[in-house]
């Protein structure tokens, strides 16, 4: 029945208890056998709906939150103390035109706050919300760094979008792991060395200028986008940062990261990164996978790309892009190649140089009346391709050249046949006939 839910709701206690716990809370009267049912449930929601306009049109007058509001907003009903009370643990109030929230400090239960694209000037509230666990305050108009006790469980602080200028000493918000400040006015990092369990921090789009006051936190994750930043200091003894953001500084050396074996993901867009060089104090983070220089200078040099993956082996992502296999092997073979990559490349120079060259045809190897039978003699290293060679003029050339086989102490290679690639005979034969002077040329080879 929407009109007794109603009344519940509006009924609860500050406590954000429902009303079935409540003593005085209405119970819903059954509706009389003389009564039509019907039409008595379709007259209450009229009226309950028109109340409800009335409601958000007086908070959007005067921005003063009401208990209306609140009942109409808490969600996720869980179990309270012996289990027997029932209390509705997260607030959610985002885009309300709220200014005045006040009334929250009667509701000391919630674990969950979200109070984002407000007016509100004030968190005071929360000092009375010892349970708070998550506070999102984002978009509103607060100037009053945690301007409020500290909840002992509170981990989750989100305030990005106000007009903070100062950071203040949070050493009492000992639960504290998550803190979101972008878009504020701060000049300086301070009050966060004393919080032992931070690992998430993130200050982008303030007014920074060096990076101090993070001793040694529990940091896994620093986003410090769009700051003064001019050098990279300070980090050293975050031994757990896996994930750093300075994008949108003035940061021209990557001098001051070399300690910081976890990081896996390096964000440097729009810094003024010249030289390529740089690249050596990150040399040794193994676990560096993802790097983004994207924007500065650097990238215009020659060969940029192949020159970073050969510095940085164990990249995975370049400045956005997927780093490939053939990159690695391109940028190894280009800058550090092994022996085989450098006799490969000797032996074609020396084949295009060879080709280059002129070609002579003596006049001893052509047919004439005093030399009907003229010889071609190929000479070169062994596996230089010879006989393959001479294979093809005998050929091609039929009319010009024939074959002259040559005798050999050595034995047939597969697919050799006697006679018709060489004459195989034995050392004895071979020494008679050079004896005989039967041989123009003679090699000898030792094996």
């Amino acid at each position: 029945m929407k009109e007794t839910t109603s009344q519940l709701f509006s009924s609860a206690s500050p406590s954000c208890c429902p009303p079935e716990s409540h003593p005085d809370a209405p119970s819903a009267k059954a509706p009389s056998c003389d009564e039509p049912e019907g039409r008595d449930m379709e007259i209450k929601q009229v009226t309950l709906c028109k109340r409800s306009g009335e409601v958000k049109q007086h908070t959007k007058k005067n921005g003063v939150l009401t208990a209306e509001m609140v009942s109409s907003c808490v969600s996720h009903l869980g179990q309270f103390g012996t289990g027997l009370q029932h209390l509705y643990h997260h607030l959610s109030l985002p885009s309300r035109n709220l200014s005045d929230i006040s009334i929250l400090c009667n509701y000391v239960n919630l674990q969950k706050l979200e109070l984002q694209h407000n007016k509100i000037k004030d968190l005071s509230c929360v000092s009375h919300m010892p349970y708070l666990v998550i506070l999102d305050a984002s978009h509103n108009e607060i100037f009053n760094f945690f301007g409020f006790q500290p909840p002992k469980n509170l981990k989750e602080v989100n305030l990005c979008h106000n007009h903070m200028t100062k950071m203040k000493d949070l050493s009492a918000y000992s639960s504290l792991s998550k803190l979101d400040l972008d878009y504020n006015r701060f000049s300086e990092i301070s009050g966060l060395e004393q919080c032992c369990r931070l690992t998430h921090l993130s200050l982008a789009h303030n007014k920074i200028s060096r990076i101090s006051g993070l001793g040694s936190l529990p940091l896994t994750y620093l986003c410090l986008k769009g700051n003064q930043l001019e050098r990279i200091e300070g980090l050293e003894n975050l031994k757990n940062l896996q994930v750093l953001d300075l994008s949108m500084n003035s940061i021209t050396s990557l001098s001051g990261l070399q300690n910081l074996c976890l990081l896996g993901s390096i964000n440097l867009e729009k810094n003024l990164i010249t030289e390529i060089q740089e690249c050596k104090h990150i040399h040794d983070l193994f676990l560096l996978r993802d790097l983004s220089l994207l924007g500065n200078p650097v990238q215009e040099q020659q060969d940029y790309r192949l020159s970073v993956v050969f510095l940085l082996q164990h990249l995975t992502v370049l400045d956005q892009e997927k780093v490939t296999a053939e990159e690695k092997v391109s940028s190894v073979n280009k800058y550090d190649p092994p022996l085989e990559v450098v006799a490969a490349r000797d032996h074609m120079t020396q084949l295009v140089y060879q080709l280059n060259q002129p070609q002579v045809l003596y006049d001893s190897t052509l047919p004439g009346a005093d030399s009907p039978y003229p010889m071609l003699v190929l000479t070169g290293p062994q596996g230089g391709g010879k006989r393959e060679l001479g294979h093809r003029l005998c050929q091609e050339f039929s009319e010009y050249f024939t074959y002259g086989i040559c005798h050999t102490t050595r034995g047939p290679y597969y697919g050799e046949e006697n006679g018709v690639d060489y004459h195989f005979v034995s050392d004895e034969d071979f020494q008679n006939m050079i004896y005989m002077v039967r041989y123009l040329d003679i090699k000898l080879f030792c094996t």
